[in-house]
C-alpha cells in the first residue's frame, strides 16, 4: 500500500499487508503487472529490441444477441485512491455485473481450463492444464497457473465462449474500441536486463487452501519506464486522462456456488488509507476494474474441498473521439459508491445490498477525518444515503426518507422511491398487492409488494417480518432474493410496508393453466430446481410449509425461484403448529398437517413437491379437496388406505380414530395409470414423494439422487446454506409497538 502524499508517515497496514513507498518511487515492477509466470519450457522473456509502436488489436468478436440490460449492475464503485504529486485525487472504477455470461460460456471456459465442463468438488487443478509456477508477489509461495497453451486459447479468440464474452464487453461499451492488452514487453525498458517473467493478456486463477496472494495492480501507466514502447507512444499518464487509453481488467468467476464459510472475498483497497471493500465471488459474476485498482484474489480456507476457478483478461479501452475520457462507469448507472483517501462511504449506495460493504484497516477512521469518534466499546456507525445503520442503538436509529412519487396499481396507491417507475400490475396476494417496476438507476426490473396497514393484524405482520428476515438470510439461485426495502416517511407515520424483489416473468400456476406444451424435460428441470432450492432452505433449518405452483416463480428460460416465506418455520418450532387454520388451500398439504400433527418436519415440503409434480404431469391438481374430509378421501382414493403401521405417526386421537373407523377402505391406484404418458422413472419418483407415512417418504436429498435426474444433475450446484437461520425474534413479545420497532430496525439494516 502506497504512502499518502499528505502524510509524513504511512498508516499502519491491515494484517497481511505491506506498506510500500509511493507508487512513482517503486522498484518492484512485479506489483505493476500482478501475475508473473515463466514461459513454457524455460525462463525466456521478451527480446531487447526496441519497439516503435504498440500493437493494439480490437477484441475478436461476433454478432451476439445479448443486450446489456440482461446483466445487472450489482456494484458501481469509485475508488479515490490515486494521489498525484500535486495532491490531486484521481478516481479508479470498479463495476460488478451479475448474469454477465451464462452456463454455456461457463462450461466452455471450464473445459479449456480443466478438460471438463464442471469445476469438480475435490482435489487440485489437473496437472495436464495447470502448473504450480505462478508467484503473485516477491518472496511469496508459488500458486497454480494455467500452462502456456491454455492461456493461448484464452487469448486468441478461437473459442466461442471467449468471443461471446468479449462481444458483450464491446457491446457494453460501444463508445470505445476495446482491445486485448499486449504482452508485457511493450511496458518495460528494453535497455534494462530482461525480466524473468512474462505477463500474459489473460490470467487463470485456481486458488487452493494454503495459497498466499498479494495485493497488486494489474497495470499502472503512470509507472511504466519512460523508454518503454507504451510510454513513447502514449506518454506517462494516469488512467482516466483525456484522449488516453484506459487500462482495465475483466474478471469472471467460474464456480457456480462459492460457499461463504469456505471462501473469502475478493478485496479491493485504497492504497493511501487501507480503506477497502469486498466483492463476494459468485457464479456468472463479472468484475470490471481499472488496472491501477489495488486488489487481491482470496484463497479458500482449509475446509475448502477444491480450487476456485476464475479468469482475468487485461484490456485496453481506446477512445473513438479526440479528448474523450474512457470510464468503466456508465452515465446510465446509479451514482457510484465513493470511498478512499478523498471520499467517505456516505453517498451512492450500491443497488444490491450485501455487496461493496466498506472494510477498514490501518489508521482508525476517527483519525482520518472520516467517521466521528465513538465511545469505547461501541461500533462506529456508517451512513448510507443518510440512513444510519449497524452499531447504532435502536433508539437512535433514523431513516432518511427517499425522494418519492406515487402511482396506482390494483386500486392501491404506491408511494415509493422515485427511482422505481411502474411497468404493470402483477396481482394481489393474501397479504399485499404486487406491481412490476423499473429501477431507473440500474435498469433492473423489480417486483414491489405493498402490504397495507401491516401492523393492524399482529399475526400477519409477524409473517411479513419473518419473510423479510428469511429473504435477507437466503442466497441461492432457486430462492427469490431481497432487492430492497423502501424507507417509510418516519417511525410515527410507518403504516405500510414495501418489499422489493427481483422480477420474474410468471409463476408455475400460470404455466400449468396455459396452452404451453410441457415436455418431460420441462417437468424434470422444474422439479430438479425446486428440490435444489428446498435442499438449501432445509439446510438453514427452515421448512417452507406453503409450497404450491403460485409460489414457484419462473422466467422464460425456465429458471425457477421459490418465493413466499410468510408461513415458513424452523424445524421444531412449537408455536403456530396447527398450520391448517391459516391455509387458503389444502391441495398441497401433507397428511400429517391435515391430521393436525404438531411434530411434523421438512418432509411436509416433499409431499407438496409431489403434488406440484403431479399437477405438471396432469395439468390439473391431483387432490383438489373442498374441505378436510374430501381432501383426505381424495388422497386415499389415489394412494390407498393406510395400514395401521402407516398411521403410527398420527398423534391427534380424533384424526386417527376417524381414519381408522369412518373412512371407507380402498385400494391404491397406480400413478402410472393416472398419468399413462408420463416417463415411468418420473412416476417412480412421484410415488416415493406421495407416501402417506412421512417416515417412509423420500427425503429431498434422496429425491435429488433419484435416477430421474441422472442426465440433468450437477451436484456442485446443490449447495447448502452456510448458517442456520436465527429464529430468536420469534420469542419476542408480540405487541403493536414491538412489531413496528422490529420492522423499522429491519429496514435500517
Amino acid at each position: 500500500i502506497s504512502e499518502p502524499h499528505h502524510r509524513r508517515q504511512p498508516p499502519p497496514a491491515p494484517n497481511g499487508l505491506e506498506i510500500l513507498p509511493p507508487r512513482r518511487e517503486r522498484v518492484e515492477r512485479e506489483r505493476m503487472h500482478g501475475t508473473k509466470r515463466p514461459r513454457e519450457g524455460g525462463q525466456g522473456g521478451p527480446s531487447k529490441k526496441r519497439f516503435t509502436s504498440v500493437p493494439l488489436v480490437p477484441l475478436r468478436t461476433h454478432d451476439t444477441k445479448w443486450t446489456p440490460d440482461e446483466a445487472r449492475v450489482t456494484l458501481n464503485a469509485t475508488l479515490d485512491q490515486t494521489i498525484t504529486e500535486d495532491g490531486e485525487s484521481r478516481c479508479c472504477n470498479l463495476v460488478v455485473l451479475d448474469n454477465f455470461f451464462g452456463e454455456q460460456e461457463r462450461q466452455e471456459i471450464l473445459t479449456i481450463l480443466t478438460g471438463q465442463p464442471t469445476e469438480g468438488t475435490t482435489g487440485e487443478p489437473p496437472e495436464t492444464h495447470w502448473e504450480r509456477s505462478t508467484s503473485d508477489g516477491k518472496d511469496l509461495p508459488v500458486t497454480y497457473g494455467p500452462k502456456g497453451p491454455i492461456l493461448d486459447k484464452l487469448c486468441n479468440g478461437e473459442i466461442r465462449a471467449v468471443r461471446e464474452i468479449w462481444s458483450r464487453v464491446s457491446k457494453l461499451y460501444p463508445e470505445y474500441t476495446v482491445c486485448l492488452q499486449p504482452h508485457n514487453e511493450y511496458f518495460i525498458d528494453p535497455n534494462q536486463p530482461t525480466p524473468k517473467y512474462v505477463c500474459w493478456p489473460a490470467v487463470g486463477n485456481a486458488p487452493v487452501s494454503g495459497d498466499n496472494f498479494r495485493y497488486h495492480y494489474d497495470g499502472d501507466p503512470a509507472s511504466y519506464p519512460i523508454n518503454s514502447a507504451w510510454n513513447r507512444q502514449f506518454g506517462s499518464y494516469v488512467n482516466h486522462e483525456k484522449g488516453k487509453p484506459l487500462m482495465a481488467s475483466l474478471l469472471i468467476y467460474l464456480c457456480r456456488h462459492w460457499r461463504r464459510d469456505l471462501l473469502g472475498e475478493t478485496l479491493f483497497l485504497d492504497d493511501a488509507t487501507a480503506t477497502g471493500l469486498f466483492v463476494r465471488p459468485k457464479g456468472y459474476r463479472a468484475v470490471l476494474m481499472d488496472q491501477d485498482v489495488l486488489h487481491r484474489i482470496s484463497a479458500p480456507s482449509r475446509e475448502a474441498p477444491a480450487p476456485r476457478y476464475s479468469v482475468v483478461w487485461k484490456l485496453v479501452f481506446l477512445p473513438k473521439k479526440p479528448n474523450q475520457t474512457c470510464s468503466l462507469a456508465l452515465a446510465s448507472w446509479a451514482r457510484p459508491l465513493s470511498f478512499g483517501s478523498t471520499a467517505l462511504p456516505t453517498s451512492g449506495y450500491p443497488p444490491c445490498r450485501g455487496e461493496g460493504v466498506p472494510q477498514w484497516g490501518g489508521t482508525p477512521l476517527s483519525q482520518r477525518g472520516g467517521l466521528p469518534s465513538t465511545p469505547a466499546g461501541s461500533t462506529p456507525s456508517v451512513e448510507r444515503g443518510g440512513n444510519k445503520i449497524r452499531g447504532v442503538p435502536e433508539s437512535q436509529r433514523t431513516l432518511k426518507p427517499p425522494k418519492v412519487h406515487a402511482f396506482t396499481a390494483k386500486s392501491q396507491t404506491f408511494t415509493v422511491d422515485e427511482k422505481y417507475q411502474p411497468l404493470n400490475e402483477i396481482g394481489q396476494g393474501a397479504y399485499g398487492v404486487v406491481c412490476a417496476a423499473m429501477d431507473t438507476s440500474t435498469g433492473t426490473k423489480v417486483a414491489i409488494k405493498k402490504i397495507s396497514k401491516v401492523f393492524d393484524d399482529l399475526i400477519d405482520g409477524k409473517r411479513v417480518l419473518r419473510e423479510i428476515k428469511l429473504l435477507r438470510h437466503f442466497d441461492h439461485e432457486n430462492v427469490v432474493g431481497l432487492y430492497d426495502l423502501i424507507n417509510p416517511p418516519s417511525f410515527e407515520r410507518f403504516t405500510d410496508m414495501y418489499i422489493v424483489l427481483h422480477l420474474m416473468e410468471t409463476d408455475l400456476h400460470k404455466i400449468i393453466n396455459s396452452k404451453n406444451d410441457l415436455s418431460d424435460d420441462h417437468i424434470q428441470y422444474f422439479v430438479y430446481q425446486i428440490l435444489r432450492g428446498l435442499k438449501y432452505i432445509h439446510s438453514a433449518g427452515v421448512m417452507h410449509r406453503d409450497l404450491k405452483p403460485s409460489n414457484i416463480l419462473l422466467n422464460g428460460n425456465c429458471d425457477l425461484k421459490i418465493c413466499d416465506f410468510g408461513l415458513a418455520r424452523g424445524v421444531g418450532d412449537g408455536e403456530d403448529g396447527n398450520l391448517t387454520e391459516y391455509v387458503v388451500t389444502r391441495w398441497y398439504r401433507a397428511p400429517e398437517v391435515m391430521c393436525s400433527c404438531r411434530e411434523y418436519d421438512h418432509k411436509i415440503d416433499v409431499w407438496s413437491v409431489g403434488c406440484i409434480m403431479a399437477e405438471l404431469l396432469g395439468r390439473k391438481p391431483l387432490f383438489p379437496g373442498k374441505d378436510y374430509i374430501q381432501q383426505m378421501n381424495l388422497i386415499f382414493n389415489v394412494i390407498g388406505s393406510p395400514t395401521i403401521a402407516d398411521t403410527s405417526f398420527i398423534t391427534n386421537k380424533k384424526a386417527l380414530q376417524y381414519i381408522q373407523t369412518q373412512m371407507e377402505k380402498r385400494e391404491k391406484i397406480p400413478l402410472g395409470s393416472i398419468y399413462p404418458k408420463a416417463n415411468p422413472v418420473a412416476v417412480d419418483l412421484l410415488e416415493k414423494m406421495l407416501t402417506f407415512n412421512p417416515r417412509r417418504r423420500i427425503s429431498v436429498q434422496a429425491a435429488l439422487d433419484h435416477p430421474y435426474f441422472d442426465n440433468l444433475r450437477v451436484q456442485d450446484t446443490e449447495t447448502t446454506c452456510d448458517q442456520t437461520f436465527d429464529r430468536e425474534f420469534e420469542k419476542m413479545e408480540l405487541t403493536h409497538d414491538s412489531l413496528k420497532r422490529a420492522m423499522f430496525d429491519e429496514i435500517a439494516l
